[in-house]
């Protein structure tokens, strides 16, 4: 019998790219990784039209959020390990919110007996390729149904990245290339600049980055950035419209790509002998 388990909710308040917030979440990864009592936990980042990204979107995911299934050992008090989880994670996201609540909000819509098939690894070519090929084997599986592969969605953006050779090459001075380095942070994340006391409460004065927004790269080029010095973008960085990632899922700090299905038939032995036969690695 397992345990339950504890979700937690990272967001940044801007919209940014799906590895951004990946990174941005690295640290709260680490910390629940630290924990002796944490059996596995799946992080997904942006949102997704999988089985696991449409839950995430139920609770208010977008790609300035990061969900995280943290399944514990058996024995554990749970609201107790929320309350450490809560102490241990403030601050650690810089201009962003962490909520941690306890149950298990996956199982209320997932009765009976059901397929669960994750693909870990550092390279998300190799990952991606081993789960298509294995969702393919397993369309033909006898007693399999409402079978779903959530894996890395990408969709049309600007990738907007710092050329230190053209940086070096502006005749700028270090000190305006710095604050150019800030900017860049600012474009792509924004920032808080202050904060400020209204009738007793404190309040965040907050810049947002406008990379998210911005959808054509000659528009991008002609930004001017740095001060009293300016230059456009173009002249210091290099703006391309690509593919980017909108979601990325990671169990246990690993790339992952996972297959999930409901088994209906009757015996279910005989299911799992099938779908490990279609395994690539058990042939």
């Amino acid at each position: 019998m397992e345990s339950g388990g504890i979700t937690i909710s990272a967001t940044i308040r801007e919209a940014i790219r799906a590895t951004v917030m990946v990174r941005a979440a690295m640290p709260v990864e680490q910390i629940i990784a630290d924990n002796p009592d944490v059996r596995t936990f799946q992080m997904d980042a942006g949102t997704s039209s999988s089985l696991i990204g449409s839950f995430s979107s139920l609770m208010g995911a977008g790609s300035n959020t990061a969900s995280i299934l943290v399944y514990l050992n058996q024995e554990v008090d749970l609201e107790q390990q929320a309350a450490d989880m809560r102490s241990k994670l403030e601050g650690v996201i810089e201009g962003g919110t962490i909520t941690v609540t306890t149950g298990d909000p996956m199982a209320s819509g997932m009765m009976g007996s059901n397929l669960d098939i994750s693909i870990r690894g550092n390279n998300y070519e190799d990952i991606a390729s081993t789960g298509q090929l294995l969702f393919s084997e397993l369309q033909n599986v006898y007693g399999l149904a409402e079978l779903d592969l959530a894996q890395s969605e990408t969709e049309a953006k600007l990738d907007i990245i710092p050329d230190q050779a053209k940086m070096m090459a502006s005749g700028l001075s270090m000190e305006t290339l710095q604050q150019i380095n800030q900017e860049f942070m600012l474009i792509s994340m924004g920032k808080t600049i202050s904060r400020v006391n209204i009738e007793g409460e404190t309040h965040e004065v907050r810049v947002n980055g406008i990379a998210q927004n911005l959808n054509s790269v000659e528009t991008a080029n002609e930004l001017k950035v740095g001060w009293p010095e300016s230059v456009t973008l173009g002249d210091i960085a290099n703006v391309t419209l690509g593919e980017q990632q909108t979601n990325i899922q990671r169990i246990d700090e690993k790339l992952a790509v996972s297959i999930t299905g409901i088994i209906t038939a009757e015996d279910i032995g005989s299911v799992n002998r099938a779908v490990q036969q279609k395994l690539p690695w058990a042939a």
